[in-house]
C-alpha cells in the first residue's frame, strides 16, 4: 500500500540521512519521497482509510499539517470534487 511504501521510504531517509540522498540512491525525485512521507503525518483514521481503500491517496495527500478534523473535512471535500468531475465527464 502507499502507507507501507511511506514507512519504507522513511526508513531509507533515516538510513541515508536525508530525503535528497535517499532520492538520489533510489533514482527518484525528492518531491516523490516528500509526498509519500506526508502520508505518515495523517490522522490515524485517515491512514486506516488508506489501507482499507476507503480513501484514495490523492484525496489525503499533503493534509498532514492540518488538525485531524480539518484533514477529514478537506479529504471529504476533495473526494466529492473528484466524484462530481467523474460524473460530469461520464455524461459527455
Amino acid at each position: 500500500t502507499d502507507l507501507e511504501e511511506a514507512h519504507a521510504l522513511k526508513s531509507l531517509v533515516d538510513y541515508y540521512g536525508s530525503q535528497t540522498k535517499a532520492a538520489k540512491r533510489l533514482g527518484i525525485p525528492q518531491n516523490t519521497i516528500s509526498s509519500k512521507l506526508s502520508l505518515l503525518k495523517l490522522a490515524p483514521e485517515l491512514q486506516k482509510d488508506l489501507v482499507t481503500g476507503a480513501r484514495k491517496v490523492e484525496h489525503v495527500r499533503n493534509l498532514g499539517k492540518l488538525s485531524a478534523e480539518e484533514q477529514r473535512a478537506k479529504a471529504d471535500e476533495r473526494a466529492e470534487a473528484a466524484r462530481k468531475k467523474a460524473e460530469t465527464e461520464s455524461r459527455r
